[in-house]
């Protein structure tokens, strides 16, 4: 391998680490979801002899 083609392919190789690596520190780099208290992380709160979707979280289960 020529000292060119070697350099493109450690640029290469860089640039394909670095993409993957910030897209996970991207993903983790935001809060944590942290669980709706009012149905305990469930989305569903009991009403009366009924279940119903939860209208704090809308049923997801996370804090919005």
């Amino acid at each position: 391998m020529t000292a060119e083609g070697l350099m493109a392919f450690s640029i290469a190789w860089e640039y394909a680490l670095g993409s993957r690596i910030g897209a996970t520190m991207q993903n983790s780099a935001g809060r944590k979801k942290l669980k709706c208290k009012h149905c305990e992380g469930k989305g569903l709160v009991k009403q009366g002899d009924k279940k119903v979707k939860c209208q704090r979280c809308g049923g997801t289960g996370y804090k919005s």
